[in-house]
């Protein structure tokens, strides 16, 4: 029953958010974060705005492209552009790199890989992690990391080529 409940808030945390207006939307970002795939190439972002709950983090795609192999075939935004069960592979973490999104329970394949509904990994423009049940607290200047998880995990990364750079949206409660 509880993870039934926790199922439909997911859902609907994710359908309230990617409905949201633009307005809703709040841009944390100052400049465009970009993530290398390897040698601990995260991207840093410090949030120097209140204190706030965040329901809900929204990644925009800027440029670049990463991949998990050296073909060109495999680019993609969020992860690695074949036809794999868990295709998403951004991860954020606070600066001791604990994993703040996605939820622990949603990664399911050693490198940290996810699936998340209605994102392609080539084709989205935009990444959205909620979690509506349990917002997270982001203090002012707290720093938010975003990785590669194979970079994150240091499993399968040797491999990895490419870089993704995007913008970071917050919506606030």
């Amino acid at each position: 029953m509880i993870l039934q409940i926790t199922v439909f808030l997911a859902f609907v945390g994710t359908s309230l958010a990617q409905g949201s207006t633009t307005s809703d939307w709040k841009k944390i970002s100052k400049n465009p974060v970009c993530v290398r795939t390897r040698d601990d190439g995260y991207g840093t972002m410090l949030y120097n705005e209140e204190s706030k709950m965040v329901a809900a983090l929204k990644l925009k795609y800027v440029s670049g492209n990463v991949r998990c192999a050296a073909k060109k075939a495999y680019n993609s935004k969020w992860g690695c552009g074949d036809s794999r069960k868990y295709p998403l592979n951004i991860i954020v973490t606070d600066e001791n790199n604990n994993v703040a999104f996605p939820l622990p329970q949603y990664i399911k394949q050693s490198g940290m890989w996810y699936y998340m509904p209605l994102v392609h990994p080539v084709n989205s423009i935009e990444l959205v992690f909620s979690e509506f049940a349990h917002p997270l607290y982001l203090k002012q200047s707290d720093g938010l990391r975003f990785w590669y998880g194979e970079d994150l995990s240091k499993i399968g990364h040797t491999d990895n080529q490419g870089e993704v750079c995007f913008h970071v949206f917050a919506l606030f409660v």
